[in-house]
């Protein structure tokens, strides 16, 4: 279930800290969702963690549907928003392959 409809995802939502970069507005978030949709992946740009980022890719099930995030992250002393953009490719190759185990008739979505 999404977070922001549950009361468990609300309640789990609310103890958390917010940083600066943290969406609040929501017409920012839809453009960013609708980022990540036209994209495949979505980043992490300081908005969970001060001085973290991060990229997830979408693993599919046999339907095509999101089944769960296969994703990345570091410090950004050490893993930066472009050393996560240069490792999209391979990410998503492997959550195609995790699909693919999971689901054994999940089509081809590359």
């Amino acid at each position: 279930m999404p977070f922001h409809c549950t009361a468990s995802g609300k309640l789990y939502m609310a103890s958390l800290d917010l940083t600066p970069n943290v969406f609040t507005d929501p017409a920012k978030l839809a453009d960013e969702l609708t980022a990540i949709q036209r994209n495949g992946y979505s980043l992490d740009r300081e908005e969970f963690h001060d001085a973290m980022v991060a990229i997830a890719v979408p693993v599919n099930d046999d339907k095509g549907q999101f089944y769960a995030a296969l994703a990345i992250h570091g410090p950004m002393q050490r893993f930066s928003i472009d050393d996560a953009l240069a490792r999209r490719d391979s990410l998503a190759g492997y959550a195609r392959r995790i699909s693919a185990l999971l689901f054994p008739a999940a089509p081809d979505l590359a």
